[in-house]
């Protein structure tokens, strides 16, 4: 597979690399192998293979990646016949036969040192093995059943051909070595390569943010980046992981099988501390190495920035005060469908959403369950209120301890106050609806009394401004909100503002 022609100008990868990593172009290769944590190239034979590689990929359209592996996943697409989702950009592919064309014109002894200066992984070898040895398939008239002998027969020939050719390869002399042995090596190579390659086309196609990071004990990396109206910054949060036992053999050298090193990973987290230090971790991924974790966080980071006033943690908790871009209202359909959704009447079992059914003998009996309406978190109870358990269930967020709102009534200055920093606003029903809650009486009281107060609350302001609602809901002491009750009284409040 060859290119009859070269496209003619290229895109400045090299220049964009160079930057982001902060080096001079000529460490670029042994950079991008750190990137990577893939061994870096040991002799001229393997440096001159990545050189060509990357000199390659300076063709490679700036903006036309769609993931991070995109090169790895052509060059693992054998016979061309697998969908990518997304698709494969349609420049890769012939990067991939340019690799194919220079390893096809290594001898056996080329291949031999290439992957040796290297230290090609052998899973990559037993990846390549696979590829290439073709599965057999049943018959058409043949049913596939568990503990099939005739499937088991065909899985244990795959197997075996595979561990011959791989025995084959790592203690045969490469003068005995036939063409399968040279074509696994080759695709191994390749897919060893586009791994490299990957590290080099991403960082040079995502632009990043230059932050300032500053290392801890534990190999910790930290940084910060201020926000517009944000009284904490966004954080980054890098963290030396724990090899992974079962994946260490993939740096089990193929022609050194006795350096095997389980890579150490690295995990990164982007978020910001909320007003009671908690972290709201808002993105997180791991990463082979530190270097490639930092590009991670500088490539995101400036595009959570430019949207700061529409984040919000796990928790809810909004990064910027009072923003209007996050706001977000509730109104009682929302309230009523949280409320179902933490109340189990005695005697029967929620099987879903909405669904429910008698209890079968076996199972626990069913209570209604009680809550009190505050304080609404406490150091050992995070929802310790059932107003907490509906915004929990909203995902919104509630007061901590120490902040006034934590021992406040829904209807309060303080809460009303905590709401408004965060962004959340309460439809009149639904504040009437959780307010009037606490007529159920102090401490924990059963949901299911704490609805009929406030259920009758809410129907007795409808009076006052609509008439009686008898004649379309249940009665308030049907206990608590069935799917068709919320519903029913949505339409009443959409037909009737």
């Amino acid at each position: 597979m060859g290119e009859s022609s070269s496209p003619a100008a290229p895109h400045d990868r090299a220049a964009r690399a160079s930057k982001a990593l902060d080096l001079d172009p000529e460490a670029m290769i042994d950079a991008i192998c750190d990137f990577t944590a893939t061994a870096r190239p040991a002799g001229p034979l393997a440096k001159g293979l990545l050189a060509a590689l990357t000199t390659r990929l300076d063709l490679v359209p700036v903006g036309s990646l769609a993931t991070v592996n995109d090169l790895y996943d052509a060059a693992t697409d054998t016979d061309a016949s697998h969908e990518h989702l997304p698709p494969i950009p349609e420049s890769l592919p012939g990067a991939v036969a340019y690799l194919d064309v220079a390893l096809s014109r290594l001898t056996a002894s080329e291949i031999h040192a290439i992957a040796q200066q290297l230290s090609l992984p052998r899973a990559s070898a037993e990846l390549a093995c696979r590829l290439l040895t073709p599965r057999e398939s049943a018959p058409l008239y043949e049913v596939i059943r568990d503990n099939d002998p005739a499937e088991d027969a065909r899985k244990q020939r795959y197997r075996t051909a595979v561990a011959a050719t791989m025995t084959a390869i790592s203690t045969e002399d490469r003068d005995r070595w036939g063409r399968r042995e040279l074509d696994v090596l080759r695709l191994a190579l390749r897919l060893h390569a586009a791994r490299i390659g990957d590290g080099y086309l991403r960082v040079s196609e995502w632009p990043t943010t230059t932050l300032t990071w500053h290392h801890h004990p534990s190999d910790r990396y930290t940084a910060t980046l201020p926000v517009p109206g944000a009284p904490n910054p966004l954080e980054a949060i890098i963290e030396a992981t724990t090899p992974d036992p079962r994946i260490s053999d993939t740096r089990t050298e193929l022609f050194a099988p006795h350096r095997t090193t389980a890579p150490t990973g690295y995990t990164w987290q982007i978020g910001w501390h909320d007003d009671s230090a908690e972290f709201q971790r808002y993105l997180g991924q791991r990463e082979a190495s530190a270097a490639a974790a930092k590009f991670a966080v500088e490539a995101g980071i400036g595009e959570l920035a430019q949207r700061a006033d529409t984040l919000r943690g796990p928790t809810g908790e909004v990064l910027v005060p009072y923003s209007p871009t996050a706001h977000a209202e509730v109104d009682l359909q929302e309230v009523l469908a949280a409320v179902s959704s933490e109340f189990r009447p005695p005697g029967i079992v929620v099987h879903g959403f909405g669904t429910t059914g008698p209890a079968p003998p076996s199972a626990p009996e069913n209570t209604d369950t009680m809550w009190a309406m505050t304080p609404h978190r406490r150091p050992d109870t995070p929802l310790a209120s059932i107003v907490a358990a509906v915004l929990d269930q909203l995902g919104l967020p509630w007061p901590h301890p120490g902040d006034p709102a934590c021992t406040a009534n829904v209807d309060s200055e303080e809460f009303t106050a905590f709401l408004a920093r965060q962004s959340v606003t309460l439809t009149g029903q639904a504040r009437t609806y959780l307010a009037s809650m606490a007529d159920a009486g102090p401490g924990e009281q059963p949901l299911s009394a704490r609805h009929s107060n406030g259920w009758r609350a809410v129907l007795a302001e409808a009076e006052k401004h609509t008439g009686s609602l008898e004649s379309v809901l249940p009665p308030p002491s049907f206990g608590y909100p069935l799917l068709s009750e919320i519903a029913m009284l949505a339409l009443y409040f959409d037909e009737h503002p």
